[in-house]
């Protein structure tokens, strides 16, 4: 998974983010021989469900970049000369 950086994933907005897990759900609906109406509520559940999921996982990707970030400026701090 391409990593997102802060700006961008604020600046393209959920309906990117929405319109992309949409299309995955299609796809992967067309493979199984299941036709996803947008008002079914599996259909929503299962939207949902992969978005909390790629959410968290940007987030965790933010907090190890931060992190390492943070470690990589100490270094510079104590080694500067």
């Amino acid at each position: 998974m391409p990593i997102l950086h802060t700006r961008t994933y604020t600046s393209i907005g959920c309906n990117f983010i929405q319109c992309r897990l949409e299309t995955k759900l299609k796809k992967k609906g067309k493979k199984a021989g299941v036709k996803w109406d947008s008002t079914n509520v599996d259909y929503l559940r299962t939207l949902k469900t992969a978005q909390e999921k790629l959410r968290l996982q940007i987030l965790e990707t933010l907090q190890q970049t931060t992190a390492e970030r943070l470690f990589l400026l100490d270094l510079m701090k104590k080694y500067a000369s």
